[in-house]
């Protein structure tokens, strides 16, 4: 009993490990190219060097670092092809999002949405990427818990990661104010399909808002 008690803190210790280094490199504080130590990151969080291995696995198999036995692990650079690629993949899930049910529609995924869509109108004024992003991040965690495909879910958070941090590296080079008023809208128009119990709107909103922001991409990268 005691082992089975050990392991299962064990598990729950690595994914929430997981989820902030997942959450340091969508947000670039570890930038492409950053070193991440094993022993480093072992040591911050207080668990065995075999548990941060577990770690960094995973986010190895997320594409969002490589480890090789010489450089250890190197958080990895975007590839604008995948890039486009993956996008074009996240439009279509979010299809099926609005096609598959049944979905979660709870009061408190209508409230915590009001307050993101607050609280993003309230940084128009002062520039801040990060706040920006963790406050996407937010509305993609939101998003995420109106599906009760697990599967679904899954490959959506998944894939998410792969094209989040993009954004915030071209964010200083677009316009703060359109960007985040894009924001506003977005999270505006789910509001209203939410409240009308209307996931297929849902999903037309979120598919017209990925595409604007691939066209931006391409337009600032010269459509690489």
């Amino acid at each position: 009993m005691t082992t089975m008690s050990t392991e299962q803190n064990v598990a729950i210790d690595s994914d929430t490990i997981y989820e902030e280094i997942l959450e340091r490199i969508c947000l670039l504080e570890y930038s492409p190219g950053a070193m991440l130590s094993e022993n480093a990151l072992a040591s911050e969080y207080g668990v065995s060097r075999s548990v941060m291995r577990r770690v960094l696995w995973k986010l190895e198999q997320d594409g969002l670092i490589n480890i090789s036995k010489g450089s250890g692990a190197v958080v990895t650079a975007v590839d604008i092809k995948s890039l486009k690629e993956v996008y074009v993949v996240r439009q279509k899930l979010i299809e099926l999002v609005g096609e598959l049910r049944p979905v979660r529609i709870t009061d408190d995924i209508i409230t915590n949405l009001e307050t993101l869509q607050q609280q993003t109108q309230e940084i128009r004024g002062q520039y801040d990427p990060k706040a920006l992003g963790r406050l996407y991040y937010s509305f993609h965690l939101e998003m995420l818990k109106a599906i009760r495909n697990t599967f679904l879910s899954e490959i959506t958070d998944k894939l998410y990661h792969r094209t989040a941090r993009v954004w915030l590296q071209l964010l200083p080079d677009l316009n703060w104010e359109e960007e985040v008023d894009l924001m506003v809208d977005e999270i505006q128009g789910v509001l209203e399909a939410l409240r009308n119990s209307d996931m297929p709107t849902v999903a037309q909103v979120r598919r017209e808002h990925m595409a604007m922001l691939l066209q931006r991409i391409n337009n600032y990268l010269g459509d690489a």
